[in-house]
């Protein structure tokens, strides 16, 4: 396999159906065989997976990938790499070692600790978690760390970095490091920034990080990737559900159209359920004007507006421009005017 290093990377998505050049990926490791009946639910996982099998069908798909020319690169390489350096373990280690999530006594310890890891080991300590035997005699006179059972979580693991869509989505040449709408996914941002800042192959890339990239609370503006398509030629698609709010389709898109990255944005609203938690669930692009669509998805009772860079949004309606009722005569997805 070709390092990460070896190539100028080629950022940026121009369209869901463009011949794919350049991937990140995960491939499951330790956080998935952490998963357990008792914590599953609290990860975000409905059930407990079979994380050798996992692995191998994640292997056996980067194959084809690779077969069909597609440069892969691994994500928890690519953080190990970032935090190889010293600008990118340090940026790491600070955002993630804070004494409100540890306590003042057992986050300095920590950082201690992870300052002079390998950073191979840093990078599965920081997307597999670590339990309290992980880590021998740590703690000294911290009352979180002596409070903690042997096999406890210190620091949790992150199984949905698995979904790499989610918490970075580009859009052209623009991306946005996402603030995740639930606290089991806050960390998958952290580590991805420390890939994108620090990381060698992307110093050169010539990409603008639209949204995220801070360490503010962004709440109630979330945002996931999951909930953005890019249909192509200057105009995104953006799902507000269960994960994806009103405010953070709304920050995006002013982005987007500051920076000159797109020119419209389609934003859908959808159920907030967990059957309709993305918009990559209920929608997937397969063609140019072609969709594959959940058959649950009521694309007629559908609200949708359209966001241009003027700053209004402007709710899109049947023929004729009078406002139509909810749950009646909306036009559906499928037959709204191309957003030229």
């Amino acid at each position: 396999m070709t390092t990460s290093q070896d190539l100028t990377l080629r950022a940026g998505i121009h369209s869901e159906i463009g011949r794919l050049r350049e991937v990140v990926v995960h491939r499951p490791g330790r956080e998935l065989d952490r998963l357990t009946p008792d914590n599953a639910a609290g990860l975000l996982f409905d059930d407990v997976l079979w994380a050798e099998r996992a692995r191998r069908e994640h292997d056996e798909f980067a194959g084809v990938m690779r077969g069909h020319g597609v440069r892969v690169h691994l994500f928890e390489e690519l953080l190990a790499q970032a935090l190889a350096t010293d600008g990118g373990r340090s940026f790491a280690v600070e955002r993630v070692c804070t004494g409100r999530r540890f306590g003042a006594a057992l986050a300095r310890e920590l950082r201690a600790l992870f300052l002079d890891t390998d950073p191979a080991l840093l990078a599965g300590y920081l997307i597999g978690g670590v339990v309290k035997s992980d880590l021998g005699t740590l703690g000294g006179g911290s009352v979180a760390w002596q409070s903690l059972g042997a096999d406890d979580f210190v620091l949790a693991p992150l199984p949905n970095t698995l979904f790499q869509r989610d918490n970075a989505a580009w859009i052209g040449r623009a991306v946005a490091v996402n603030p995740m709408a639930r606290a089991a996914r806050s960390r998958e941002s952290i580590n991805t920034r420390t890939v994108y800042r620090h990381h060698p192959l992307f110093a050169g890339a010539g990409f603008e990080i639209v949204y995220g990239d801070d360490d503010l609370d962004h709440a109630p503006a979330t945002l996931e990737g999951g909930d953005i398509h890019v249909i192509g030629d200057g105009v995104a698609m953006v799902g507000m559900g269960e994960r994806t709010t009103p405010m953070g389709m709304e920050a995006l898109a002013r982005r987007l159209f500051e920076g000159g990255h797109a020119r419209r944005v389609l934003a859908v609203e959808l159920p907030k359920a967990r059957s309709t938690m993305h918009l990559d669930t209920v929608l997937t692009m397969v063609d140019v004007a072609t969709f594959v669509a959940y058959p649950y998805f009521d694309q007629a009772a559908a609200r949708v507006w359209l966001l241009t860079p003027d700053g209004r949004g402007r709710e899109c309606h049947p023929a004729g421009g009078r406002r139509a009722r909810p749950w009646s005569r909306r036009r559906p997805l499928h037959d709204l005017p191309h957003p030229a």
